[in-house]
């Protein structure tokens, strides 16, 4: 169900879990985060997986919690979509 929400393969969605529940992150936490790191797999043309490293490395490398990583996948949205 998630999956298809999504827009991703059951498969992308159990990988990005597996990697966040990795990271001690709770349930709670995963669900948001697995969202986040489908719409950035959509958007900026990378697997899952990818998303799921690059979102960790940023939330890691500026200090950021699970609320904020909405805002990284906003920002990279308005800058790799073009506007019509």
């Amino acid at each position: 169900a998630l999956a298809k929400e999504l827009g991703a393969t059951t498969s992308q969605v159990v990988d990005a879990a597996d990697e966040w529940l990795r990271q001690g992150k709770s349930i709670s936490e995963v669900e948001q985060l697995i969202a986040q790191s489908m719409v950035l797999s959509k958007v900026g043309k990378m697997d899952s997986a990818d998303a799921t490293k690059n979102l960790t490395s940023a939330m890691k490398g500026y200090g950021l919690a699970v609320d904020d990583v909405s805002g990284i996948v906003l920002t990279c949205k308005l800058l790799l979509v073009p506007l019509i």
